[in-house]
C-alpha cells in the first residue's frame, strides 16, 4: 500500500498549484484597485463561484491526505518514497513562497508594524501615511493605520525580517520565510515528542498549512511552533515549557490558556497548577514590560471596534451562539486535559473560538490539542484542507463558515456526551 504515497504526495502538490490559480483569477476577476501584491478580498466581489471551487478544491485536499492516512496505516515508509515526499514538499514550500496572490491583508498590516520607527509605535501607529509603494498599507489598513493586536515578541520579529525591506513583495518573502521556519520547528518538535511519521507526513503534505501560514505569512503557525517545543520540553525542563508559552503568548496573547495543554497529565495536580500561574504571570508581565499600557488598552478596549467594522467578521446572531459554544467547549476540553489527562478528539477544533472572531488561520491552534493524542492529531490534519476552505473569509459569506464550526460544535458535544475520552500522552 505505501507504493502509492509518492503519487497522492504528487497529487497534493498538484491541488495546491490548482487553489494559487484559482485564487489568481479570483484577483484578476475581482473589482480590486492596483496593489503591489494582489489580495482576494470579500469588500473586492470576487465570483462566487470561484470560493464554491476552493471549497471542493479543499475537499479534494482532504480526501488525498485521507489517502495518505490509509496508505501508510499498515506498511513501513522505504528510503525512496521518504526521498519522493522530501521532494514534493520542498516543491510545495516553493510555489507557496512564490506565490503572487494572497486571501488576506495580514501581511499589509505586518509591513506596516515592521515600517513604523518603533515597536511601540504598533500600538499608537502616527497619523503620516507611508512613502512610496508602502501608503497602499494605509489604503489598506487606513491613515493611521489600524494599531496592532499582536504581542510585542510578534512585531519584533515582524520588525527583524521586514523593517529593511526595499518592496511590499521582499517584506512579504521575509515573513514567508520566518514562517517557513516556523513549519520546520513545528516539525522537529512533533518529531521529538514521537508524534509517528504519519501525522509528520500529513503536515508537510498539506496545501493548505502551505497556502495559509507560508504563501499569507500569518503569525499563528509560529506561536504553535512555541508551544509545541513545550510540550517536548515539560517533562525535563518544566521552566523551559513555561518560557516556551510565554513566547507563544508574546504572538498572540490567548494562546496563554495552551498552558492547560502543555502541562495536561496526571502527576501532581498542585504543581502543575502552579506552573500555568507562573506562566499567566509572566505573560501578564512581560507584555506590559514589552508593549505597554497602548497594547492592554488596543487588546481589550479596541477589539468591539475591529469586531463591528470588518465585513467578514462572524456577525449574525446564530454564529455568535456557535462561537460562544464552541468557546465553552474548548475551555471544557483544555480542564479536563489539565486535571484529568483526558482528550477528546473532535474537541480540538473548538479552539479557534478563543480570540474575538473566527478566521481559518486560527486552525493552527488545534494542533496543540491534538498533539495529546495521536489520532486526534491525525484526523485534524486529514481535515484541515476542508475547514480551512469553509472557514474561508476572502469571499462574501455562503454559510459554509458557520456550517463548519456547528459540525465542529456537534462532533464535539457527541464525543464528550458519549464518555470517548482517550488518554493523552504526556
Amino acid at each position: 500500500m505505501s507504493r502509492w504515497v509518492v503519487p497522492l504526495a504528487v497529487a497534493a502538490l498538484l491541488s495546491l498549484l490548482g487553489e494559487q490559480r484559482l485564487i489568481d483569477l479570483a484577483a484578476h476577476l475581482e473589482h480590486a484597485p492596483a496593489l503591489p501584491i494582489a489580495v482576494v478580498d470579500a469588500s473586492f466581489g470576487p465570483p462566487q463561484r470561484l470560493h464554491v471551487a476552493l471549497v471542493a478544491l479543499g475537499a479534494v485536499q482532504t480526501l488525498i491526505l485521507w489517502g495518505v492516512a490509509r496508505t501508510l496505516r499498515d506498511g513501513a515508509l522505504g528510503t525512496g518514497a521518504r526521498i519522493g515526499i522530501a521532494l514534493v514538499a520542498a516543491a510545495m514550500l516553493a510555489i507557496a513562497l512564490g506565490a503572487t496572490t494572497i486571501t488576506s491583508f495580514d501581511p499589509y498590516a505586518y509591513a506596516g508594524y515592521a515600517k513604523l520607527a518603533s515597536l511601540h509605535a504598533a500600538y499608537a501607529p502616527p497619523p503620516e501615511r507611508f512613502a512610496g509603494a508602502f501608503g497602499a498599507i494605509n489604503d489598506a489598513w487606513g491613515a493611521p493605520m489600524v494599531a496592532s493586536y499582536y504581542g510585542p515578541l510578534w512585531i519584533a520579529l515582524d520588525r527583524l525580517v521586514a523593517g529593511g525591506a526595499p518592496s511590499l513583495p521582499a517584506a512579504l518573502l521575509g515573513l514567508r520565510l520566518l514562517e517557513t521556519g516556523a513549519l520546520g520547528l513545528l516539525l522537529v518538535a512533533l518529531a521529538l515528542r514521537g508524534a509517528g511519521t504519519l501525522p509528520l507526513i500529513l503536515l508537510a503534505l498539506d496545501p493548505a498549512v502551505y497556502e495559509l501560514y507560508v504563501a499569507n505569512a500569518h503569525n499563528d503557525l509560529l506561536a504553535i511552533a512555541f508551544v509545541a517545543v513545550a510540550l517536548v520540553l515539560v517533562a525535563r525542563i518544566p521552566l523551559a515549557a513555561v518560557l516556551c508559552v510565554v513566547l507563544a503568548a508574546l504572538v498572540k496573547l490567548p494562546l496563554a490558556v495552551l498552558a492547560l495543554v502543555v502541562f495536561a497529565g496526571r502527576s501532581a495536580l498542585p504543581r502543575r497548577s502552579a506552573l500555568v500561574a507562573l506562566t499567566v504571570a509572566l505573560v501578564l508581565l512581560a507584555s506590559w514590560a514589552l508593549g505597554g499600557a497602548a497594547y492592554f488598552h488596543d487588546l481589550f478596549f479596541r477589539l468591539g471596534q475591529v469586531d463591528a467594522t470588518a465585513a467578514h467578521a462572524v456577525t449574525a446572531l446564530s454564529a455568535r451562539a456557535i462561537k460562544l459554544a464552541l468557546a465553552l467547549i474548548a475551555l471544557i476540553a483544555l480542564v479536563a486535559a489539565f486535571a484529568r489527562g483526558v482528550v477528546w478528539r473532535s474537541a480540538g477544533w473548538s479552539t479557534i473560538a478563543l480570540s474575538s472572531m473566527v478566521y481559518p488561520w486560527y486552525l493552527a491552534w488545534s494542533i496543540a490539542y491534538a498533539a495529546l493524542e495521536r489520532g486526534a492529531l491525525v484526523r485534524l490534519l486529514v481535515l484541515f484542507p476542508l475547514a480551512a476552505a469553509l472557514l474561508d473569509v476572502a469571499f462574501a459569506p455562503l454559510g459554509l463558515g458557520q456550517l463548519a464550526m456547528f459540525a465542529m460544535l456537534v462532533a464535539a458535544v457527541v464525543e464528550i456526551a458519549r464518555r470517548r475520552g482517550v488518554a493523552a500522552v504526556v
